[in-house]
């Protein structure tokens, strides 16, 4: 089960809100995001880009001189999974719901003794920059 939330920046993953964009979705993250991401990319079996975040921005790698970004870009059949700490990840999938599109965050805490799994589509908001 999912819920969909009613306003942005309340969501599971860090993830501080999605726009839809022509070539997919853009996925901003919360402030709070101390994360390693990793990128998959539509029909890979690896992934293939690598980021940290920190304050909301990312950086490729573990570069700290790296040029930072304000999202990541996905497109259909794209993925990516996010490491936030040794017993929280999550998997963010480009998806569809209730004819929206959007993400599926499914975030995964596992400590000893005690597992959840807390699974939320995250609608794309219109990205101002996107032609409507």
């Amino acid at each position: 089960m999912f819920a969909t939330p009613a306003h942005a920046g309340e969501h599971a993953c860090f993830i501080d809100r999605v726009e839809s964009v022509p070539e997919g979705v853009r996925v901003y993250f919360d402030a709070a995001a101390d994360s390693t991401v990793s990128v998959r990319l539509k029909g890979e079996t690896a992934y293939t880009r690598s980021y940290r975040t920190r304050n909301g921005k990312l950086r490729p790698g573990d570069d700290d001189q790296a040029v930072e970004q304000a999202f990541v870009l996905l497109a259909e059949g794209d993925g990516m999974s996010m490491l936030n700490g040794p017993h929280d990840r999550c998997t963010v999938e480009v998806a569809r719901h209730g004819g929206y599109t959007g993400v599926l965050a499914a975030n995964v805490v596992s400590e000893p003794g005690a597992s959840r799994v807390q699974e939320e589509f995250i609608p794309a908001l219109v990205s101002a920059t996107a032609p409507l």
